[in-house]
């Protein structure tokens, strides 16, 4: 696991002052996309705030007016409804540069190395395959970013983790 540094919104003001994590889920699967949500919610109650969209420019523009968001979780492939959307990987490397410090999570149904390569080159923190499993892993990983990013402080209990 690389070591990711707090952005500077979080900088300025301390974490324990703080509701909520701050997530972006992108998918253009609106079925995949509502049941994900469910998901964390479920599992994370009022500890995260989900914000979702269905294509990556939508995404990109709410990340512009609130850079300080602090993970995002991305589909790869992201044009079910136009063949000139940007792709996930397009959207990762926009996001990386407003801000370099967002956690990204990759979600993909192509399980090939290459694309998971690209993805972690371009600053991907982990890639997921969705699978019957990926709920359950976003889920680990969302506690494992919580605990050891940093991000720990916003909790005084344990968060998370029940199946």
């Amino acid at each position: 696991m690389k070591a990711v540094k707090n952005n500077s919104q979080s900088a300025k003001t301390p974490l324990k002052q703080l509701k909520n994590i701050s997530v972006f889920l992108v998918d253009d699967n609106k079925s995949y996309l509502t049941i994900l949500v469910h998901y964390l919610h479920k599992h994370f109650k009022s500890k995260i705030q989900i914000d979702s969209f269905i294509n990556g420019e939508d995404c990109l523009k709410e990340i512009e007016k609130k850079p300080t968001i602090e993970i995002v979780i991305l589909d790869y492939y992201l044009n079910a409804k136009s063949k000139n959307a940007m792709n996930g990987l397009e959207v990762l490397k926009k996001i990386k540069v407003i801000n370099s410090e967002i956690i990204v999570i990759m979600l993909s149904a192509e399980d090939k190395l290459q694309i998971a390569t690209d993805c972690i080159a371009f600053g991907s923190y982990e890639y997921v395959v969705k699978s019957e499993t990926s709920f359950i892993r976003i889920q680990n990983i969302l506690k494992n970013l919580i605990y050891n990013v940093g991000l720990q402080s916003y909790y005084s209990q344990d968060i998370g983790g029940e199946s």
